[in-house]
């Protein structure tokens, strides 16, 4: 008995340290590359540095307080691997460009595919300015969870005790996270969808014999 309690005990810690601490997510794409970190506890987004480029033009969108944050954090149905987020950057004051992630799992746990949504504006332009066309791409890949060092991890830890967000002015917005019904809980529901079902067959056996 005693063993099975010291293995269960150790199967929680294990459990616990897995899933606390952040992670880096790599990405990589034909149009894509760069990073950015996960709170892995709230799945708040904790860094970003990211490239698109389209073999003409690249864009380089990174933290920056007011001129380059979070849109919106999302975390997904089952809470599980990184959160969809939007960010915007305003490149220079006439121009802004915004991005948002889906992410959908692969046969490799650690990699996540990526589909998204990059648009670049320019709201104003003088005549004799080089011309830029405004931009709506769709850059895929593959984002892949790494280990974080503990420093990095401490420095997160340290902006959001302190200061209330991340480096760089990065906003702390932590996702609702979706509420799963444990197997106790569906089957339950299970059987109340059954009950409700019989129910209503005895009913309409009833009056079909009146």
């Amino acid at each position: 008995m005693m063993k099975k309690l010291v293995a269960f005990a150790a199967a929680a810690l294990f459990s616990l340290n897995a899933s606390a601490g952040y992670a880096r997510y790599d990405l990589d794409g034909p149009m894509l590359s760069g990073y950015f970190f996960q709170n892995e506890e709230d799945l708040s987004i904790a860094g970003y540095n990211f490239t698109v480029d389209n073999g003409r033009y690249a864009f380089n969108l990174f933290a920056s307080g007011n001129y380059g944050n979070l849109n919106w954090t999302r975390a997904r149905y089952d809470n599980e691997g990184p959160s969809r987020f939007s960010v915007f950057s305003y490149l220079d004051e006439w121009t802004n460009v915004n991005m948002w992630f889906n992410f959908s799992p692969t046969d490799n746990a650690d990699v996540w595919r990526i589909t998204s949504r990059f648009s670049a504006v320019q709201w104003y332009r003088e005549p004799f300015w080089e011309p830029f066309p405004n931009l709506v791409l769709y850059p895929t890949g593959t984002a892949t969870r790494h280990a974080v060092e503990d420093g990095v991890a401490d420095e997160f830890d340290l902006y959001l005790r302190e200061i209330g967000e991340y480096p760089d002015g990065l906003e702390h917005i932590a996702p609702r996270l979706n509420v799963i019904p444990e197997p106790g809980s569906l089957a339950l529901l299970a059987l109340g969808a059954a009950g409700l079902t019989g129910a209503a067959r005895r009913r309409k056996a009833r009056n079909a014999a009146c």
